[in-house]
């Protein structure tokens, strides 16, 4: 999006700023059975909860001990929820399929995906 556009879309929004980058495009993906998902970033930003508890992280409490006499580490400018966490649900594509689960034996390698490399 352009700056313009996106500080549009923060005041609409009701969020203090966005994401460093936002895509205006929809993305969709769609089988050739007709069955797919659509994914919209504007969408999925209003359904972010900006007023829900601040979230911190976890070594949130040691940094600002470490800074106590820094008056302004204390001072929160905009709060708002910076993970953009949201409960947005993409729309499904093609809802006269039935769709039919199948139980697997398959995993994740979990710890694959703990490798560095």
């Amino acid at each position: 999006m352009k700056l313009v556009d996106m500080k549009k879309s923060a005041d609409e929004l009701h969020i203090p700023s966005l994401l460093e980058m936002v895509f205006r495009d929809v993305l969709r993906i769609q089988l050739c059975s007709g069955f797919g998902i659509k994914f919209n970033a504007t969408d999925a930003l209003r359904c972010v909860n900006d007023y829900q508890g601040m979230l911190k992280v976890a070594c949130a409490e040691e940094w600002q001990e470490s800074r106590r006499k820094d008056e302004h580490s204390k001072e929160v400018i905009k709060p708002h929820n910076w993970t953009y966490t949201a409960d947005y649900m993409r729309p499904l594509l093609g809802d006269s399929l039935k769709l039919k689960a199948v139980p697997t034996t398959d995993h994740i390698n979990t710890e694959k995906l703990k490798d560095k490399e």
